[in-house]
């Protein structure tokens, strides 16, 4: 045994580095509970490897990096995982994260960006952090980490993640935090120095509950500029986001740009417009305009985004939008999808007294796979004067009945 025991202590230097990536914030909220579960350990007959016990180098949370070349946090787990069974695994995990620090579980972070993999396991972290910042929130910390560029871009994420997620110790701090992340979002997105995909990821962090309403018209004004001086893209269409979030007055006039003339952006500009147009209530009166960037399907990408944002208007004008997409372009899942969000908007249209509305209706219906509109088609079959009509609802129900007989055969 005491071999064994050296042999595993051997192990636990020399042994494979645990790999780790990107954080990814709603995998991370989904999960949270998950993490937290136990599982016996008792009657086991393996051999676990020996704890580590790293020493704290310097004073704060900053990660130390003499430290994280070491790869201590990751060596023993990935030993760990090999000695124990699965749900052992996981409760000593959790035991073993639950004595670290806030800054050496930051510097296991550190290992797993290194590693590429924070998207996948940097949720074990959160519980872990959260119960330490309850107890007291170092802001000021906190911010110089996420602002300084020495540290990788994928662990600055995190933390702005959590950052703009947790709350403070108390109410007050709370609000001291979000009226410092304002202006932090916003001065990552303004270096240039900064990677684009991170300064990108911090924008889309802003949200009108962070931002503080006393100097929203300077927040405002910053984004603004952002998005008609940068060069990225990306970030541009970012900073539109934004824009919308935080219900700034000057969205409409740069939508009304973009939308009238999308030859003059990038797509993925062009797809930030459209969706922000939809969402904020100004797509109902850029329909045409929508419509025009649809039937030009210039990308793919933008006629996706383009498509979405009509069903998310959902009006009847947007429906014969979207099916006149469809006659044009052919099916695509993503009209598919529109359509079934607009379920009885297409049932109502049904029973319109405009003959192009009904025979658009009656396409939607079947292209949607809507089974509930065969009552509204059957009337549409007997009682429609027109004989063309007729016929193309009598082939919707054909065609809703072929496929409802398909769906119980394969329940």
């Amino acid at each position: 045994m005491k071999s064994h025991q050296k042999s595993t202590a051997i192990a636990i230097l020399q042994g494979p580095l645990f790999a780790f990536g990107h954080f990814r914030l709603i995998v991370l909220f989904t999960l949270l509970a998950c993490l937290t579960s136990t599982g016996s350990s008792a009657g086991n007959s393996y051999s676990k490897p020996t704890k580590p016990t790293p020493k704290e180098t310097a004073n704060g949370i900053a990660p130390d990096y003499a430290i994280v070349s070491q790869r201590i946090h990751s060596s023993y787990l990935n030993n760990l995982r090999k000695a124990l069974k699965s749900n052992d695994y996981s409760q000593n995990r959790h035991n073993y994260l639950s004595k670290l620090s806030t800054k050496q579980l930051f510097e296991f972070a550190v290992e797993l960006a290194e590693d590429d993999q924070l998207d996948l396991t940097g949720i074990m972290l959160v519980p872990h952090l959260k119960k330490q910042f309850s107890k007291k929130y170092p802001l000021g910390e906190m911010a110089d980490i996420i602002m300084n560029r020495k540290h990788k871009s994928k662990f600055r994420a995190f933390l702005l993640d959590i950052a703009t997620k947790f709350p403070g110790a108390t109410t007050a701090q709370t609000k001291q935090k979000q009226i410092k992340f304002d202006d932090i979002i916003l001065s990552l997105a303004e270096d240039t120095q900064n990677e684009p995909d991170f300064r990108r990821y911090a924008l889309l962090q802003l949200h009108e509950k962070h931002i503080n309403k006393d100097s929203k018209i300077a927040k405002k004004e910053r984004l603004s500029k952002i998005f008609h001086e940068d060069k990225s893209p990306k970030v541009k269409g970012a900073a539109l986001t934004a824009m919308r979030r935080i219900k700034s007055s000057d969205m409409e006039t740069i939508l009304d740009d973009i939308l009238v003339n999308p030859g003059s952006y990038n797509f993925t500009v062009i797809r930030h417009a459209v969706v922000s147009a939809a969402k904020s209530g100004y797509g109902d009166k850029h329909i045409p305009l929508l419509e025009k960037i649809a039937l030009a399907k210039e990308d793919e990408e933008v006629y996706g985004s383009t498509i979405y944002s009509l069903g998310l208007i959902g009006t009847p004008e947007a429906i014969n939008s979207i099916i006149k997409a469809y006659h044009k372009h052919g099916f695509k899942q993503c009209i598919g999808s529109a359509l079934r969000k607009n379920e009885k908007t297409v049932r109502s249209m049904l029973k319109s007294s405009d003959d192009l509305m009904i025979k658009n209706a009656i396409v939607a219906s079947q292209i949607g796979e809507l089974s509930t509109a065969k009552p509204s088609l059957e009337t549409i079959t007997e009682k429609n004067n027109d004989q063309a009509i007729r016929d193309i609802a009598k082939d919707a129900i054909e065609k809703l009945t072929d496929l409802d007989s398909q769906n119980r055969k394969e329940d």
